[in-house]
């Protein structure tokens, strides 16, 4: 069973990103399971795996959150929403460019700061109060202050984690990252945790890519690269090459 990130991991180059398709088929033809583990909403990750043709036996959206496997929904963790407004204060007081909070049923933008500075912002407090959501996204002026901000909001929101992607900050339910993910769906489908494999890119990647046998893709950074317990790969399609 492997679970792979996709942005960043999936090759950007066109005939890589065919080769990595293929392989996934591959690996899929001989009776392997495979699945998308994605920081994206369930909506997003699944319109990218059907655009781009990716064959997967399950989506694991919100950084691990939430598991759609043959359509159905298998769990979504989710935070109280009495956590959000809090949480929103947090990041707009830190600069974020946007905040985006996932919900079952797709991605609400509470607030967006355009290139040209204009703002856009939605102070239905009470709307936004009332519902739970599995995961809410910042974004920052640079990979290094998106650390700096995940960093302060683990030691403030005791049952929050803040996984940075880049200058993007998912934040989850503390613990239910994409390793957790990955576990509660390989305990209801019977296979064995060392027969996981896990590949990625980011920071957010890291807990599956050291809780299982781990790969970091070449263009991780190389903290990242350095903590991948099978080291580094170029591709999704040299990952399944050295499995088969």
């Amino acid at each position: 069973m492997i679970g792979s990130d996709f942005d960043g991991t999936f090759s950007n180059d066109d005939e890589q990103f065919e080769r990595d398709v293929a392989a996934v088929a591959k690996f899929r033809a001989a009776g392997n399971l495979f699945g998308l583990v994605s920081g994206r909403n369930i909506d997003a990750l699944r319109w990218m795996a059907e655009h781009y043709k990716i064959g997967v036996d399950y989506l694991l959206a919100d950084n691990g959150g939430t598991c759609v496997m043959g359509g159905e929904t298998l769990f979504c963790e989710e935070n109280k929403a009495e956590v959000l407004l809090p949480l929103c204060d947090f990041l707009m007081a830190r600069g974020t460019k946007l905040i985006a909070v996932n919900r079952k049923d797709g991605t609400d933008m509470y607030y967006y700061k355009h290139k040209d500075g204009r703002e856009e912002y939605d102070p239905r407090r009470a709307h936004w109060c009332a519902r739970t959501f599995p995961q809410v996204s910042g974004y920052f002026s640079s990979a290094a202050r998106c650390q700096e901000v995940a960093k302060e909001l683990n030691e403030i929101f005791p049952h929050l984690d803040g996984l940075p992607n880049g200058a993007c900050l998912d934040v989850v339910p503390r613990g239910k990252g994409k390793a957790a993910g990955l576990k509660a769906l390989a305990a209801r489908l019977g296979v064995e945790e060392g027969s996981i494999y896990a590949i990625g890119d980011n920071y957010n990647d890291l807990s599956m890519i050291t809780a299982f046998n781990g790969y970091a893709v070449k263009n991780a950074p190389e903290d990242v690269q350095k903590q991948a317990p099978c080291g580094t790969v170029e591709s999704v399609e040299e990952l399944i090459g050295k499995l088969l």
